[in-house]
Formats: structure tokens, sequence, C-alpha cells
């Protein structure tokens, strides 16, 4: 049996989807009241919720203002993709003559899930499937410590992705991409995935700085 979510979950997964769907902005404070009032919860699940939220590095806690959405900055996410970089670049030499009909499998299906997301705007959803699709090469490295620290960076590059894909160019740009790193996987051409997922981390960057300039 799947148990049903406790408050904290749900209450979790409600904000998580807003921020992702870019229902509450970028640098935006959480409004506590009006989520009591939405949810008919107490502040404690809102705060329990809040705390993982920033633990994932979708909020911030400030003086004064309590928990604010992550204001998206172009140094961050350079820094955030350096370390992507190390990480997935380790990962995916780990999965040389690893890759199996069940990985592609695994990423044709999280494929469609994702462009069904994205035709449907939820992008929340098309984050979760993303993860799915990279993930599928990822897992196949035996460094559990490895897997669990980008599992981390990840998380807070997730706002940056919601961000990303707002812009009708950058998923354009995000699904030829990824259709390119799902053709080398069918071909278990390694060399050519470090170099498509080199121009998908840096496409990201250039679209932000491109927004912010």
């Amino acid at each position: 049996m799947i148990k049903p979510p406790t408050l904290q979950q749900a209450v979790e997964t409600h904000l998580r989807e807003a921020i992702l769907n870019g229902q509450i902005p970028s640098g935006e404070a959480i409004a506590m009241d009006e989520l009591i009032e939405q949810l008919g919860v107490s502040r404690v699940p809102i705060r329990d919720a809040l705390r993982v939220l920033e633990g994932e590095g979708l909020v911030n806690s400030k003086p004064r203002r309590g928990y604010v959405v992550t204001e998206l900055s172009v140094s961050d996410l350079k820094e955030l993709q350096e370390i992507r970089a190390v990480l997935e670049d380790e990962a995916l030499n780990d999965a040389r003559g690893k890759i199996t009909k069940t990985t592609i499998d695994d990423m044709e299906s999280s494929f469609d899930a994702m462009c069904n997301s994205e035709d449907s705007a939820d992008y929340a959803e098309w984050i979760k499937a993303h993860r799915k699709f990279h993930f599928a090469i990822y897992e196949l490295s035996a460094n559990q410590a490895l897997r669990r620290v980008l599992h981390q960076v990840w998380d807070a590059s997730d706002i940056y992705r919601a961000a990303h894909m707002a812009d009708a160019d950058a998923r354009a740009i995000s699904k030829r991409q990824h259709e390119e790193l799902l053709r080398a996987a069918r071909s278990a051409d390694v060399e050519s995935m470090f170099t498509i997922l080199k121009e998908h981390r840096a496409t990201t960057v250039e679209r932000l700085e491109g927004v912010r300039s």
C-alpha cells in the first residue's frame, strides 16, 4: 500500500509545484497567512515544509521577511553548473558499457512524459520527468556518494530549470538537446553525450545571462 502524504508532504508538494510553475515568482515572499487559509493547515506543517524546500534550494529564510523564493543569480548558476559538470562527467564515464535496453526504455518513457508536461505547461512535472531522463544514465554509476551529491546539486538547480522552460525558444532548444542525448544513448555513444551535456548546461547559463543583461 502507498501511504497517503502527511500534511507536511502535501504542503511541500503544493509549494514546490507553485514555485516551479511560476505561480510564486523568484524573489517573492511566501505568504504564510494566505497559505494557512488556502490549505486549511496550521503554521507547523508549512514551516516544516519550507525548511525542506530551503534544503532543496527553492526558498531562503530572510530576516524580517520570512521565507522568500530563491532569487535567480547568474553567478550562482555558473557555480552550480561547474559542480554539475564534474559530477555528471564522472557519472557518465562510469556508465560506459552499462547502457542497456532498460536504460533506453526508461529514457524514452521519461522523454515522452517531458513532452506531455511541456504541452500542458506543467513544468513541475516536466522537472520530475527531466530528472528521471538524465538519471537513467547517472544511476548506472556504482558511486553512491556521487549520485547522492548529484541529486542535491540538481535540487538547487531546479528553480533555474523552471525559469529556463518558461521561455519558448529555450524549450525548443531543450527538446532538441534531449532528442540528441537519446539518440546518442541508443548508440551507446558516450563521447557524443559528453559534448551534448556540455552544450545543455551552457545553454541554461546563456539564456539567464540574456534575461539579466
